[in-house]
């Protein structure tokens, strides 16, 4: 099978899936799509709450706004490779009879409507984020609000589908930014896996993501001679604003991101490192009195427990300790005790009495 025909069985396979789920729920297909979308995203995140919960320790002792964003991930990566997939058959069909502008097919319209409702259920998803968690996600919330009003847009008016369907190959990176997320909860993110895993990251960004922003502008300048900007003006202009600010703000912006959390991991582990310890300078004084107080201590016998080290001991008073420890040892040695039960009374020296 030759790729075209694996490109237009895909193609008819997708566009008869929504249309069979739209007919078992009585709407119209792309409704169906979209609402497949959403309901997709309702169903992934909630299996994934139930089998991280089950099986994963670390999900355990995630706090609450950690697990969302967990299961969020989690479904973000599974849709971002259905998003894929859709993106990459659109632009292995490539333009639609009727051009960028007014081009159209069955599969560009489902897969913009399954993208809408993608877009609608991430949106609802940050703003839940926010209210429950106070987790504020500006320039991702900002992402999402402009996938909602580019698909609204090109399928109100039926423009634009092409150059709108063929941007979501740029979602492959979601399953390998999530991952890296978790390695670092999971405390692995100073292995080799997380190593390779934020390279294969950002040379996916690099490829799908900042090549697709210069393959919508190629497309863009190659038709504007023939009516590019004589579609619809709100989708064509809103198309313009989303490019420019994609391609020289939010993608770049993320990639430099992706590069940084090299530094920021290397950072954290370094900080949380054991140091060695510091070598201390001793003066020659100092070791020299160090030396004799040494000495002074080895050369002492040990008191009995009833004596007290320190000045609150006078000398006269330890030599009478020594006194009659000494006397203790004689008096034992006169008077042994039975072998199986001899002991020696008074603590005296091994090195002997002083």
């Amino acid at each position: 099978m030759s790729l075209a025909n694996a490109t237009s069985f895909a193609s008819n396979g997708i566009v008869e899936l929504f249309e069979t789920a739209g007919d078992l729920v009585g709407m119209p297909s792309l409704l169906a799509a979209g609402a497949s979308s959403f309901v997709l995203g309702v169903f992934v995140s909630m299996i994934s709450g139930f089998i991280s919960r089950t099986l994963s320790s670390t999900y355990r002792r995630l706090p609450l706004r950690d697990q969302h964003r967990w299961n969020a991930g989690i479904n973000r990566a599974f849709h971002g490779i259905l998003l894929w997939i859709l993106g990459t058959i659109v632009l292995l069909e490539g333009l639609p009879e009727g051009g960028a502008v007014t081009g159209t097919s069955p599969l560009l319209l489902h897969t913009a409507a399954f993208s809408l409702g993608f877009f609608v259920f991430e949106t609802r998803d940050s703003v839940t984020m926010y209210l429950a968690h106070n987790v504020q996600e500006e320039a991702l919330i900002v992402h999402h609000m402009l996938g909602i009003a580019l698909y609204f847009l090109t399928l109100s008016t039926q423009s634009y589908l092409y150059i709108a369907c063929m941007v979501l190959v740029q979602e492959l990176h979601a399953p390998f930014t999530h991952i890296g997320w978790i390695l670092a909860k999971q405390g692995r993110d100073n292995t080799i896996l997380w190593d390779i895993n934020q390279y294969v990251l950002i040379f996916v960004w690099v490829v799908f993501r900042e090549g697709c922003d210069l393959l919508v502008w190629i497309h863009i300048i190659a038709n504007l001679p023939y009516g590019f900007l004589g579609g619809p003006f709100i989708p064509l202009a809103f198309i313009l604003v989303g490019a420019i600010v994609l391609t020289a703000y939010l993608n770049p912006w993320w990639l430099k991101l992706k590069i940084q959390q090299f530094d920021r991991r290397n950072q954290k582990y370094r900080r949380s490192s054991p140091r060695a310890p510091r070598l201390q300078t001793v003066s020659r004084h100092e070791r020299g009195n160090g030396a004799n107080a040494s000495a002074a201590s080895s050369s002492m016998a040990p008191l009995p427990s009833y004596a007290v080290d320190g000045d609150a001991q006078s000398v006269h008073q330890r030599k009478t300790a020594s006194t009659i420890n000494v006397q203790d040892a004689q008096a034992a040695a006169a008077n042994p005790a039975p072998s199986s039960t001899r002991t020696t009374t008074g603590p005296v020296h091994e090195h002997g009495i002083n």
